[in-house]
């Protein structure tokens, strides 16, 4: 019986391989698990998100700061307004044309990173073309001479 014992002990050493009891490494033990990277959380900051044109027609460039690739999206009015990335990626330009309707007009327009993980609005407003009086724009009566 003993020895039915010790060759029971002998084959189940010999089929773990290690000496260790079935299915367990002791390499695991020492070594502690590789954690997985966490992925870096999307950014996307303008330098403003409020802009102010002169009626006569004008420009203004926006810093961006972002991780990640974006894009302007399309649905703002583009009859007067273009907006332009640069070809680095770190800014872009919002122009108007000349506006010669006598009231402001205004509208917007939205910057997302390529992953659509963050988005920001931008408003433009431009301001209306001024009202000239009679008299020039000066405001200064305008003066008539009479013939007789």
């Amino acid at each position: 019986m003993l020895l039915c014992l010790a060759s029971a002990l002998t084959m189940l050493v010999a089929c773990s391989g290690s000496g260790a009891p079935f299915g367990y490494d002791y390499e695991s033990i020492d070594t502690p698990p590789t954690p997985t990277p966490t992925p870096e959380e999307t950014t996307l900051t303008l330098s403003t998100t409020t802009v102010e044109l002169n009626a006569a027609g004008d420009a203004q460039v926006i810093t961006v700061t972002s991780n990640t690739t974006w894009s302007v999206l399309p649905g703002y009015d583009n009859s007067w307004l273009s907006v332009t990335p640069s070809s680095d990626g770190k800014s872009l330009t919002v122009s108007a044309t000349a506006n010669d309707k006598y009231e402001p007009r205004s509208t917007t327009f939205t910057v997302e990173t390529t992953d659509k993980a963050v988005s920001t609005t931008v408003s433009v407003t431009q301001a209306a073309k001024q009202k000239v009086e009679p008299g020039g724009d000066d405001n200064t009566p305008p003066s008539y001479s009479r013939k007789e």
